[in-house]
C-alpha cells in the first residue's frame, strides 16, 4: 500500500497523512496505527516529540487487537529508545507471550538486559533468539552459540572484574 511504500522512500510525513486518513475512515484499523507509529518511531531520529506519538499509534494498534505481537515490540523499541527500559521489557515480554516463536523481541530484550548489567538474563535471551532463528540442531547454531558465549563470559568478567574495569 502506499503508506508503506511512501515510508519505505523515507517520505514519513505523507506516510504519516495517508495512514491518518486510513484511520479516519476506519478508526478500529490496528494495522493503519501500527504503520502510521512505525513512520512517527522514523521520524523520532530527528523529531523531538514523535517517540510519544509512536507510543500512542503503537498503544492503540494494541488496544484495539490484543494480539498483535509486532506493535507490543515495536512499542518496545520506542520505550528503550527513550530509555524506559522496564517498560521496553515489559512489552518485549507481552511479544513473547503472544508469539514465543518471534525472535525479534528476544535480541532485543538480551541487548537491554546486557546494558542494565544483567549478563545471564542477556546471554538467555540471546541463546534463545538463535534457536528460534536457527535450531537448536543446526551446525551453524553451535558455531553461533559457541562464538558467543565465549565473547560474553570475556566481556561479563571483564566488566565485573573491578581491576579490569578500571582499566577500561
Amino acid at each position: 500500500n502506499r503508506g508503506i511504500a511512501l515510508a519505505d522512500k523515507g517520505h514519513f510525513d505523507r506516510a504519516i497523512a495517508d495512514w491518518s486518513k486510513a484511520i479516519e475512515a476506519n478508526p478500529r484499523y490496528a494495522d493503519a496505527y501500527y504503520n502510521r507509529g512505525f513512520a512517527w518511531a522514523k521520524k523520532s531520529n530527528y523529531e523531538k516529540g514523535a517517540s510519544n506519538k509512536a507510543i500512542a499509534d503503537y498503544t492503540k494498534a494494541i488496544e484495539i487487537d490484543p494480539k498483535f505481537a509486532v506493535a507490543y515490540y515495536t512499542r518496545g523499541l520506542a520505550w528503550g529508545s527513550k530509555g524506559d527500559y522496564d517498560k521496553a521489557i515489559a512489552d518485549f515480554n507481552l511479544a513473547m507471550a503472544r508469539n514465543p516463536r518471534y525472535a525479534s523481541p528476544y535480541v532485543n530484550r538480551s541487548s537491554v538486559n546486557f546494558a542494565l548489567g544483567k549478563y545471564d538474563a542477556a546471554v538467555a535471551d540471546a541463546t534463545r533468539a538463535v534457536v528460534l532463528v536457527h535450531g537448536k540442531d543446526s551446525s551453524r547454531t553451535g558455531e553461533f552459540f559457541g562464538r558467543f558465549i565465549e565473547l560474553a563470559a570475556g566481556l561479563h568478567a571483564l566488566l565485573c572484574d573491578p581491576v579490569e574495569r578500571a582499566r577500561l
